[in-house]
């Protein structure tokens, strides 16, 4: 499959939330900074671990500062309500929501991009889901 047009300028955001993840997040982090096509952001939600999950995060923050951005939570908002807090958050044109335990398949957002371009979907004005496995 080859890349169309439509993607050459395409900007993909990665969403992660987080709760007491530290012997998992690494990996999941590791998974998406390994993208080389497309990934503009990863915005991490940590929702107050209590463990040293913001310690890795506050880590992969200092190694790719022009790519992450971690937040955190003062007091735990629950699953729903760390999702809900990144909402407003990503500012590329895709987001993917990932949690802080899965990893991403290596070239999944070079992937969407040929996808998107291939189907022709105009994905600065139409809505649409892209639901992936790994």
């Amino acid at each position: 499959m080859e890349d169309l047009k439509i993607t050459d300028s395409l900007k993909i955001s990665v969403v992660m939330i987080s709760y007491n993840q530290e012997d998992l997040i690494k990996r999941a982090i590791d998974s998406i900074m390994i993208q080389e096509d497309y990934l503009h952001e990863l915005i991490i939600s940590d929702d107050c671990s209590q463990d040293d999950t913001w310690k890795v995060i506050e880590y992969y923050q200092q190694k790719y500062p022009m790519k992450i951005r971690g937040f955190r939570h003062d007091k735990n908002l629950g699953i729903t309500g760390n999702y809900f807090s990144t909402k407003d958050l990503p500012t590329g044109d895709i987001v993917y929501v990932v949690p802080g335990d899965d990893e991403m398949g290596r070239g999944l957002l070079k992937l969407t991009g040929q996808i998107l371009g291939k189907v022709n979907i105009d994905y600065q004005k139409e809505y649409y889901c892209v639901l992936t496995d790994y």
